[in-house]
C-alpha cells in the first residue's frame, strides 16, 4: 500500500508541476546514484485541473507572432548597487492566466522573470512570445517538472535543452538561467547547468501561495520577507496570487524598492554554475 501511495503522489506532482505538489522547499540532496528508466520522456503534463485555471485547446496550426501595438520604450537603469530592488519569479506557466498575469506587470510597468516548463510552452505559445515581447526575463524550469535529484545528467540536460529550444522558438532568447523542479539541487545538477551556459536561481522569499490561496497571506508574507536584494517564489497559476501582484508591487514600490530581472538583480550576467537565492544589495544602508 505504501508503494501505491508514492506512486499516486509523484503522478499528481508530476501532471501539475508545482500545483498541489510538496512546496519547492531549497534543499540540497545527494547526487544520483542509480540510474531510472531509461525513457527521458517520464510524464507528458496536462493543463492544470478546471478549478485552477480553464483549458484551452492545444493550437492545431503555427501560431502567429504577437506585435505590441508600439514600441516598448527602454526602461532606465537601475543600478541594484545604490538603489534597494527585488525581483519577483513566476513558476509553472504558461498557462490560460497568464496574459491576466502580464496585463497586471503592464499596468503596473514591472518586469518580472517567468520559469517556464517546456511542456507548457508548447501548449501556450503565445504566452510566452508576449513574455518575451513586452520585456520580461523567460528561463528555464524544466520540461515536465520531474524530480532531477533521482535523475541521471543525460536525463537533466534533455529536459533543460527541450525547454531552452522552445523559449527560443517563441522569444527569439536562449535562457541563461533555470530554476530546478522543486527547489531541490545537488552537484550533479548544477554541473548539468553549467555545462550548457547556464546559472541555477533560487530564492529567499517564499509566500506558499499554492498552499494557502488567499492574497492577503500570501501580500503579508511577501511583504514581511523581501529584504534589498530578494529574490520572490511566487506561481501564476491562482486567482488569489494573481490578486496579490497589484498589492506587493504598490506596497513595496512605496517603500522605495525597485523590481527588476534576475540578471539585473545580480549586477552582471549571471555566471554559468553559479547559484543565486538573492542578488546584491545597495552599499549604503536603504530604508526600508
Amino acid at each position: 500500500m505504501k508503494k501505491l501511495a508514492v506512486v499516486g503522489v509523484c503522478i499528481v506532482s508530476l501532471t501539475v508541476g508545482c500545483a498541489f505538489t510538496p512546496p519547492e522547499t531549497i534543499g540540497e540532496v545527494p547526487s544520483a546514484t542509480t540510474l531510472p528508466p531509461a525513457s527521458i520522456d517520464l510524464v507528458t503534463p496536462t493543463p492544470p485541473p478546471a478549478d485552477v485555471v480553464p483549458t484551452e485547446p492545444t493550437p492545431t496550426e503555427p501560431t502567429p507572432s504577437v506585435t505590441p501595438s508600439a514600441a516598448p520604450e527602454a526602461p532606465a537603469k537601475v543600478n541594484c548597487k545604490k538603489q534597494k530592488c527585488v525581483a519577483l519569479t513566476i513558476d509553472d506557466g504558461p498557462s490560460p492566466l497568464s496574459d491576466k498575469v502580464l496585463d497586471i506587470l503592464a499596468a503596473k510597468d514591472v518586469k518580472a522573470t517567468f520559469f517556464v516548463m517546456g511542456s507548457r510552452v508548447k501548449q501556450y505559445p503565445k504566452a510566452v512570445k508576449r513574455m518575451g515581447a513586452e520585456g520580461h526575463s523567460v528561463q528555464n524550469h524544466s520540461y515536465s517538472h520531474p524530480q532531477f535529484w533521482k535523475m541521471s545528467a543525460d536525463q537533466i540536460r534533455s529536459q533543460l535543452q527541450r525547454t531552452n529550444k522552445l523559449v527560443k522558438q517563441q522569444t527569439g532568447q536562449q535562457p541563461t538561467l533555470f530554476r530546478p523542479p522543486y527547489g531541490q539541487t545537488n552537484a550533479t545538477i548544477r554541473k548539468v547547468g553549467k555545462e550548457l551556459g547556464m546559472a541555477q536561481v533560487l530564492w529567499n522569499v517564499d509566500p506558499n501561495d499554492w498552499k494557502d490561496k488567499d492574497a492577503n497571506t500570501v501580500v503579508k508574507r511577501v511583504l514581511s520577507g523581501v529584504k534589498p536584494g530578494s529574490i520572490v517564489l511566487t506561481h501564476g497559476l491562482y486567482p488569489s496570487t494573481l490578486e496579490a501582484y497589484p498589492i506587493i508591487i504598490d506596497k513595496l514600490r512605496a517603500k522605495g524598492y525597485a523590481f527588476v530581472s534576475i540578471p539585473e538583480l545580480v549586477g552582471k550576467t549571471p555566471k554559468p554554475g553559479a547559484n543565486y537565492s538573492s542578488g546584491v544589495k545597495p552599499k549604503a544602508k536603504a530604508k526600508s
